[in-house]
């Protein structure tokens, strides 16, 4: 697991001057769900992006991790280096 020196608020927020803006666009259809889905779980818009793009980036990662293991195993007598 990666582990970050930065520090955060009292609720587990990234302070404001840590934080960096990414500006998105969406396709009209996905700006309507996002809005939706915000409107019924009562969160912003960015949260439900952020959560949506975190899970997405941590299945990634699974399957990338699961693949470079597949592989490694699958040759013996070959140490890796790095």
């Amino acid at each position: 697991m990666l582990t970050t020196a930065l520090t955060s608020t009292i609720k587990g927020q990234l302070q404001k001057s840590k934080r960096i803006s990414v500006p998105i666009r969406l396709q009209v259809d996905d700006h309507n769900e996002l809005k939706h889905l915000a409107d019924i779980q009562q969160r912003s818009m960015s949260f439900i992006a952020m959560r949506r793009y975190l899970l997405g980036r941590n299945q990634e990662l699974l399957s990338h991790e699961i693949h470079s293991n597949s592989s490694d195993s699958n040759i013996k007598g070959v140490k890796n280096v790095k």
